[in-house]
C-alpha cells in the first residue's frame, strides 16, 4: 500500500526583546516576538522544535534562571500548550544589540 506524505515545513528563525528592561521582561518581549513571527509564518508555539536561548549574564555570571523558566511557562508546558520542545540555554558575553539580555533562535516543523 501507498501512502503520500505531504511535505514538512521547516521554520528557523532568531529574535530579541523589542523593548529594554530586566532580564524578565526582556524574555518575555523575545518570546512575544517569536510568537509573533511564528504567526506571520502560519505557525505557532506548538510547532516549535527547539528552542536556543542565548543569555548574557549579570557581571557575577550568574543569570535569572527562575525568570527564564517562569517566561518559558507561559509559553510552553502549560495548560494551554502542554507541548515542551528541545532547549538549550547557551551563556554569552554579548549579543548583536548591546542592550539585549536575551536571544531566541527556535526551529519549527508543521506538516
Amino acid at each position: 500500500v501507498a501512502t503520500t506524505r505531504a511535505p514538512a515545513t521547516f521554520w528557523a528563525a532568531g529574535t530579541g526583546p523589542k523593548v529594554e528592561g530586566d532580564f524578565k521582561t526582556q524574555a518575555l518581549s523575545a518570546f512575544e516576538s517569536l510568537g509573533e513571527r511564528l504567526s506571520a509564518a502560519g505557525l505557532s508555539f506548538k510547532d516549535v522544535v527547539f528552542l536556543r536561548l542565548y543569555v548574557v549574564p549579570e557581571k557575577d555570571g550568574t543569570s535569572d534562571g527562575k525568570a527564564r523558566d517562569e517566561v518559558y511557562g507561559q509559553f510552553f508546558n502549560n495548560a494551554k500548550n502542554a507541548h515542551k520542545p528541545a532547549r538549550t540555554t547557551i551563556a554569552v558575553s554579548s549579543l548583536p544589540r548591546p542592550d539585549w539580555k536575551i536571544e531566541i533562535d527556535a526551529i519549527a516543523v508543521a506538516p
